[in-house]
């Protein structure tokens, strides 16, 4: 099955727990045999799903607390990449918007409701609007992490 022994790539051999490991498996092995292929198991799951297995909420919060929204920080304590816990800040704690060459993906533990994706894709070349922080996400080529500031939302 592949993907799911992707404990060893986390640094310093922090690997997820057994059970978390199990139930992934069990997740991935009843949507390959509904659909049919790994790929499009892939992206039935999205990076929703993987944010949940790969940082649990509660452990996300703590190194949150820790460290602050520092995503090299934070990708190098979860084993990932940058826009895995950029995302994953937005369904925690702040709402954010990243902007990649492909796509425009929000996040947010509340409703927001943010700009169309032309002005956050301006927002990602220039000054941000007020209230919004601009963080260029350096694991990933052309990639900018737009977050509300605190109290901002």
């Amino acid at each position: 099955m592949m993907g799911m022994t992707a404990n060893t790539n986390r640094p310093h051999g922090k690997a997820l727990p057994d059970a978390q490991v199990e139930l992934a498996k069990k997740v991935f092995e009843q949507l390959e045999k509904k659909l049919g292929s790994q790929t499009k198991v892939a992206d039935a799951l999205g990076s929703n799903a993987s944010a949940v297995l790969v940082a649990p909420r509660s452990s996300f919060r703590a190194k949150l607390r820790e460290h602050g929204p520092n995503l090299p920080r934070l990708a190098y304590e979860f084993g990932s990449n940058q826009s895995l816990v950029a995302l994953r800040i937005g369904e925690t704690y702040r709402p954010v918007a990243l902007v990649q060459p492909h796509a425009v993906v929000t996040r947010a533990a509340q409703d927001y409701l943010w700009p169309g994706d032309p002005t956050l894709r301006k927002w990602a070349h220039v000054a941000p609007g007020p209230g919004v922080k601009r963080t260029v996400v350096s694991d990933a080529r052309r990639t900018v992490l737009l977050s509300v500031i605190d109290g901002a939302a």
